[in-house]
């Protein structure tokens, strides 16, 4: 005899997919940003009120605020308290069957899936009170939920333990004017598990400011995070008073992006096509323009995506951490992104996805690690394959395309930026080792050695065509290497034009090396001359020499002689003056 059976739910679900799935505070109020963001909200505000511990007696409490599309009825008995569904999900099911792009061009592709990130609420707080509301309703829902009621008794099911429900005209929240409420969901989270001061609001700001990728997201995508804790107002003013932008608590959380801080260093990006077919890379130092490179994409599982690295010299890390208020090293390193959306924990402090810290010491003159580099891996539109695990700060899925997208990072990207910064820029000595010359020559060759390494025969390269302004009068030993590395270079470049720029410049450089070669001899007969005048003078000095100390020796000796005679003629003297005084005194 068979039996259909069911499966029961325990309340203990809670906590699997709740406290225990949200690892810490920052990554539930990120889990219910991102939500915001999802409801096609333009922004979301962050209020803290009575965190202070001397205000806690009055009830400590976090509103999440967003102006989103906001929920039904019949969306909170359908999908909120859907327990694991997804609407999002079901969103990219559907895009498969008609075009993905028509069908997000009015909104933002969802940034999660999993339809657990409402349990954030419950790692913040034991009550939550939520408000919601669509433009086109009258009447605003109001959910209120205890998540201690299903911590009581795990034998009782889940689905038992029934949240209460009213429709309401407005919103009263204590302490808080809500008014001007007409469409989106309010999320009054009570009860805090944990406590929250002044440096964990910082840690917060922070880390929100990689939340989202404004370079990422398309136009009209406009998403703002306000943080509001009114209790610290009297902080923010001693932090303007002191120039220190970043310990300011009130105000709207500006998304990080490197470039806008004006930091000027060595970066390079790489994108794949969104067919998947072209790889396009570009160098860059301090702004100027180094070289591309177009080729065949050789990693057949990953399109549509860009990755953004930047080398922090010592000089970037000094004005990073004026700008930014902490050492680059404890902001992070590579991020990930997924439709603009921040993937946890990659990039973190500590965090060593691409394995580079110990790369770094198998190499320590020619590997870059974490604290030499920042930036950003993009990952667009519909790509299922990269899929997050349940515990948010898990990252995605380590399946196929993962470690193709490794494995493109080092290859395509980090291993070109590193030959750059190592073998062009000298990076150990990069401020006083090199002359500006120096790199532009040492530029060329690297470019030639990374355009061979391509095996892509279609492969195209351009480059900054100031590098090639480099010959000078010193260097004639080295144009021979220069001329060869440029011949190679004419294989790689595509239209006739650049194919006849280099050749003017192989000219210019051959004729150089002739110009040069006879001025050298010249200089070298030259200096013959100058070294024959040079063996003269110096036999003419050492035959004067040798007649003065002939002359000196004489004169000594003639010396001695007349002293002789001088002391001889004394003694005479001497003895004749005796005999006279002996017969005077007879």
């Amino acid at each position: 005899m068979v039996k259909e059976l069911e499966f029961r739910i325990s309340s203990g679900l809670k906590n699997i997919i709740g406290k225990e799935l949200i690892t810490n505070d920052l990554i539930a109020i990120f889990e219910l940003v991102k939500n915001s963001y999802d409801a096609n909200s333009k922004d979301v505000k962050i209020v803290f009120q009575n965190i202070r511990e001397e205000n806690r007696n009055n009830g400590a409490k976090i509103l999440i605020i967003d102006h989103g599309q906001g929920m039904s009825y019949r969306d909170l008995v359908d999908k909120f308290l859907f327990v694991g569904y997804s609407e999002k999900k079901n969103f990219e099911d559907e895009s498969l069957k008609k075009n993905f792009r028509d069908k997000i061009q009015k909104r933002r592709v969802f940034a999660g899936a999993k339809g657990i990130g409402r349990f954030s609420c419950d790692r913040l707080g034991t009550k939550l009170n939520l408000y919601t509301k669509k433009s086109e309703e009258n009447s605003i829902h109001h959910l209120s939920i205890n998540w201690k009621e299903f911590e009581v008794d795990q034998k009782k099911e889940f689905r038992i333990i029934k949240p209460q429900y009213t429709e309401m005209n407005c919103v009263e929240i204590r302490d808080y004017d809500i008014s001007d409420f007409k469409e989106g969901t309010i999320l009054e989270i009570t009860s805090l598990n944990d406590d929250w001061n002044k440096d964990k609001l910082i840690k917060l700001k922070r880390y929100l400011q990689r939340l989202i990728n404004p370079a990422q997201v398309g136009e009209n995508q406009e998403f703002k995070i306000y943080l509001e804790a009114n209790e610290f107002k009297e902080d923010d003013k001693k932090a303007i008073e002191k120039n220190r932008e970043w310990d300011i608590i009130n105000a709207p959380i500006n998304n990080f992006v490197f470039e806008k801080l004006g930091i000027k260093t060595t970066e390079i990006s790489s994108n794949v096509s969104k067919d998947g077919k072209i790889i396009f890379t570009k160098v860059s130092d301090k702004g100027r323009f180094i070289f591309s490179l177009k080729e065949k994409n050789e990693f057949f599982t990953l399109n549509n995506l860009t990755v953004k690295l930047f080398y922090l010299n010592p000089e970037a890390k000094k004005t990073f951490t004026r700008i930014m208020g902490i050492p680059s090293v404890q902001f992070g390193s590579i991020f990930l992104y997924k439709n603009g959306v921040r993937i946890h924990p990659y990039g973190d402090e500590g965090d060593d996805w691409l394995g580079l810290e110990k790369r770094k010491g198998q190499g320590y003159a020619r590997n870059l690690a974490t604290r030499e580099l920042i930036g950003r891996v993009e990952v667009n539109g519909y790509q299922p394959e990269f899929i997050e695990v349940s515990s948010r700060d898990g990252g995605i899925v380590k399946n196929e395309n993962y470690y193709q997208l490794v494995n493109f990072i080092m290859k395509k990207v980090l291993r070109p930026l590193e030959r750059y910064v190592v073998e062009a820029l000298n990076w150990e000595s990069e401020d006083s080792s090199k002359s500006p010359a120096d790199i532009k020559r040492d530029s060329i060759a690297l470019i030639q050695k990374i355009a061979g390494r391509v095996k892509d025969p279609e492969k195209e390269i351009s480059f900054n065509k100031d590098l090639l302004d480099i010959v000078q009068k010193k260097e004639i030993e080295k144009i021979p290497e220069l001329i060869k590395n440029v011949e190679k270079l004419t294989a790689y470049v595509k239209t006739p034009e650049e194919k006849e720029y280099l050749n003017m410049h192989l000219k210019s450089f051959k004729r150089a090396t002739i110009d040069l070669k006879k001025e050298k001899k010249d200089v070298e007969e030259e200096l013959k001359v100058k070294q024959k005048e040079s063996l003269f003078l110096s036999k003419a000095i050492s035959t004067d020499k040798d007649v003065l100390l002939n002359l000196n020796h004489t004169i000594e000796n003639t010396t001695l002689m007349i002293r002789e005679h001088i002391l001889d003629i004394n003694k005479k003297s001497e003895d004749k003056w005796k005999y006279w005084r002996c017969l005077a005194t007879s």
